[in-house]
């Protein structure tokens, strides 16, 4: 109970802070129906501010990359984005062109954990090996050279052979074809193919480059295959095929720290003719186009060729 000040003669004058009807339990259910309704409101009031902002920076980012396009104006978020792509263009070499930051630091983690499982592995193999009393000096290759260098998640087997992203292969010659508007005798793909099922290869990648042409443009008149694949082989003589973009010719490689060199698998050592890299890509005339695709299987060569 409240005591009435002395000054004021009777406490009928004080009014409670709420009525009977504002205390009911009908009142509380309204107003608690009221700051409801109140809360909803405020949430989609943040909710419709969200959208419009959305939709506001999606309409800047076009008239941005509109006046980027048109003339050659760049704001900074545009060249961000650029930069993000560009660290797996530089570190590919050129291969990865479309690759965030975030998707190419992720590939090169999976390619570390590889890494270390396959060094692992070769630790424990060396081991057993030379507990056997083998001779592993050979294997020093392996251990210090032939690692992953990347994961791929597009390879493709054709003619027998694992190979990386073929379709990024041709996707790549054809966009280098258009931009520098080259003739069809400036190949933009280079296949180089040593040993192995080098003839079943060559045919196969020149049959799946023709596919990939005809669905990069469908609908479109294609000229055919955008690659010049060479195969190198010195036990065949000189040998004319009979279809388009595809050579054989009459010598195999060899390293360049090896003036003589003698390769296995080659019938007649003798008269066989061997190459460096450098003079077979001379010699075609190649210097100013990129090899593509080096398809090496020489029984042991590829140990002596690799620094080349």
């Amino acid at each position: 109970k409240r005591l009435a000040p002395a000054n004021i003669e009777s406490p009928s004058e004080f009014r409670s802070r709420y009525s009977a009807d504002e205390s009911s339990d009908a009142a509380y259910k309204k107003d608690l129906q009221n700051r409801r309704f109140q809360l909803g409101k405020k949430r989609a009031l943040l909710v419709l501010i969200f959208v419009i902002c959305t939709l506001v920076a999606g309409m800047v980012l076009r008239v941005y990359s509109f006046f980027n396009v048109t003339f050659g104006f760049k704001s900074k978020f545009i060249t961000s984005s650029k930069q993000s792509v560009d660290l797996a263009r530089k570190e590919s070499f050129g291969f990865f062109t479309d690759l965030s930051v975030d998707e190419w630091m992720a590939m090169k983690d999976e390619t570390k954990s590889v890494r270390d499982a396959q060094d692992a592995l070769t630790a424990e193999t060396s081991q057993i090996l030379s507990q056997s009393g083998a001779n592993i000096d050979s294997n020093a290759f392996w251990m210090n050279y032939w690692k992953v260098d990347l994961t791929c998640k597009n390879e493709m087997r054709i003619g027998g052979r694992w190979i990386c992203d073929p379709k990024r292969v041709i996707t790549l010659a054809d966009e280098y074809n258009q931009f520098k508007k080259k003739s069809k005798q400036e190949n933009d793909c280079l296949v180089y193919i040593s040993g192995g099922n080098d003839l079943e290869f060559g045919n196969q990648f020149l049959d799946y480059s023709i596919a990939r042409m005809m669905e990069l443009h469908a609908g479109q008149a294609t000229t055919g295959s955008l690659c010049e694949v060479h195969i190198f082989n010195p036990n065949a003589p000189e040998i004319t095929v009979a279809r388009d973009n595809l050579f054989i010719h009459p010598w195999g490689f060899r390293p360049t720290k090896k003036k003589k060199f003698m390769a296995t698998g080659v019938d007649s050592i003798s008269t066989a003719t061997f190459k460096t890299l450098e003079e077979t890509i001379n010699d075609l005339r190649h210097s100013d186009n990129t090899i593509s695709i080096l398809a090496l299987d020489c029984e042991g060569c590829e140990w002596d060729i690799y620094e080349d």
